[in-house]
């Protein structure tokens, strides 16, 4: 009992594992409150996303494609604004229209209806991930920007919470976290 109650005080202490990050790429944690929020933005959108190909496999669940989906976007976001950084580019009026171009073929009506399902700091946070990665391009080149990210998904040490699944380095998505089945069946 002893040796049970000095594992728990353990463990609240702090001294468990202290990555509670849904992702990590490289230095860089996302928490679950803020994955969290962005899949509820995105299942949050019917005109953007299909209510009935996400419908949950419980309550409170989300479908594993869509999560996986999501943080496989999040990572390339995310590796995408640390070399935008470094190479000291900014993300400017410019670059959020050819967002609009690219998605929308330029029409901002369709883009008003697309991206309003999402909340304004989430709508500019997403307007500016997507611009960051057409900023990159641009200054990379297509060829340079392929190149780039293939390194960058391939050498960055990047985790995935097992509760989403894991990070595959070889082939650059989300596997789908193992299930075990129930014994006795």
């Amino acid at each position: 009992m002893l040796a049970l109650f000095a594992l728990v005080l353990l463990f609240s202490a702090g001294c468990g594992n202290q990555d509670d990050s849904a992702i990590r790429v490289g230095q860089t944690q996302i928490s679950y409150a803020e994955f969290q929020q962005e899949l509820d933005a995105w299942v949050g959108n019917s005109a953007l996303v299909d209510p009935e190909l996400i419908e949950p496999p419980a309550p409170g669940a989300y479908q594993g494609d869509l999560v996986r989906g999501l943080a496989a976007q999040r990572i390339d976001f995310e590796l995408t604004r640390q070399e935008f950084e470094a190479m000291g580019l900014v993300v400017d009026a410019e670059l959020r229209a050819e967002v609009i171009t690219v998605l929308f073929g330029g029409n901002q009506a369709d883009a008003d209806e697309g991206l309003a399902g999402f909340s304004d700091s989430y709508r500019a946070a997403l307007i500016d991930s997507l611009a960051r990665q057409v900023g990159l391009a641009t200054a990379l080149g297509e060829d340079g920007y392929s190149a780039w990210r293939a390194a960058a998904l391939r050498d960055t040490d990047i985790a995935v919470s097992p509760r989403y699944g894991r990070w595959d380095s070889n082939t650059s998505t989300v596997i789908p976290p193992s299930v075990v089945a129930p014994s006795g069946t």
